[in-house]
């Protein structure tokens, strides 16, 4: 049963390194979260 359950989170994990960058974040710790708007300037 547990290697079926690891298999399965193998399987469907999210990795924030893969496609698009993020527009959005969110931090519990420090309550704050942040948006980018589509087409804004880096920096």
């Amino acid at each position: 049963m547990q290697l079926e359950q690891r298999r399965i989170e193998l399987v469907l994990r999210d990795d924030e390194h893969d496609g698009a960058p993020p527009r959005t974040g969110i931090d519990l710790a420090a309550g704050t979260a942040r948006l980018r708007r589509p087409g804004a300037a880096e920096g």
